[in-house]
């Protein structure tokens, strides 16, 4: 390996270990914080560590920096028509459709409006 590689390579392995050491508590506070987050949107937790090696020629040095951050994330999703899917008639006042359940057995159980509906499959859908 070229020399200014292998000093590099050297000191920034010793930088990595002495920025998480004196990291660590804060470290550690973000990540129960991105854990405590995951669990309350029933979400996977996930952490990263950034470690970046700069290098400056003009001044002829390096540095060496450790970061880490609590993504948050919000977000929403919409439904793209399929031109060619016919549309569903759909019963109700006009202002919000319903959807007609019959059970398996054939049974009629009723109405439920659309936004209950997309309630519990959204719900079912994250299990």
């Amino acid at each position: 390996m070229n020399q200014l590689l292998r000093t590099i390579a050297d000191n920034a392995s010793e930088d990595l270990r002495k920025l998480i050491e004196e990291g660590a508590e804060d470290i550690l506070k973000a990540i129960h914080k991105t854990e405590e987050e995951a669990q309350a949107n029933d979400a996977k937790p996930k952490f990263a560590l950034g470690f970046k090696i700069t290098v400056d020629f003009d001044a002829a040095s390096y540095a060496c920096d450790l970061s880490w951050s609590l993504k948050q994330t919000l977000g929403t999703t919409h439904s793209i028509d399929d031109p060619n899917q016919p549309k569903l008639p759909l019963e109700g006042d006009g202002k919000e459709g319903t959807i007609r359940i019959v059970s398996p057995n054939g049974t009629d159980t009723g109405e439920v409006p659309m936004s209950v509906m997309k309630a519990a499959l959204k719900k079912i859908s994250k299990k």
